[in-house]
């Protein structure tokens, strides 16, 4: 694993190195994870932390937002489009690769996949197949109805194996002055 200038892969790097090898199941999950409170050992915030394991979207580090043409972001983006998003089985195959191999080496207690992207999209949709709950967070916009109505039409399937939350929120009102 290279973790030179605090790089670390990702899901997108575990995605594309598991369609390129015949045996996806033996890649090492200690490539593409990172313990919170391991790599923050000198930081007294993250002391109790070495309980919680993330992997990163990709192996972009903090210098990803840079927008002059940062290398990280560019290894990132290519990353992505390495990857055949075709095919929903095929990430979702991948994913549940992802997911033994996490359950065999750190064993948790719960997997929290955050499909901020959306429910429209390839890895929203994937995250309905891989999980047993899913709560979703929607506001009242446009925005969200695609998202919002693919998740309903998924759990009125006759075939979902999920349980589901939905829980509507709205910006709180703006202040209002006296005068306005």
């Amino acid at each position: 694993m290279d973790c030179v200038a605090g790089k670390k892969n990702g899901l997108v790097e575990f995605l594309s190195d598991a369609q390129l090898t015949a045996h996806p199941e033996e890649l090492d999950l200690n490539d593409y994870i990172i313990n919170v409170g391991d790599d923050n050992k000198n930081n007294f915030a993250y002391n109790n932390l070495n309980n919680i394991w993330l992997i990163p979207a990709g192996n972009l580090n903090e210098g990803y937002a840079d927008l002059s043409g940062d290398i990280d972001r560019n290894d990132y983006l290519e990353g992505l489009a390495k990857i055949n998003l075709s095919s929903v089985n095929s990430i979702v195959n991948y994913f549940n690769i992802l997911l033994d191999r996490i359950n065999e080496t750190i064993e948790p207690n719960i997997i929290l996949l955050d499909s901020r992207t959306g429910f429209n999209d390839i890895f929203g949709t994937a995250a309905l197949y891989l999980s047993s709950c899913v709560v979703g967070f929607f506001g009242f916009s446009r925005q969200t109805q695609p998202g919002l109505m693919n998740l309903l039409k998924e759990y009125y399937k006759n075939s979902n194996t999920f349980s589901t939350t939905i829980s509507f929120f709205d910006h709180p009102p703006k202040s209002r002055t006296r005068n306005g």
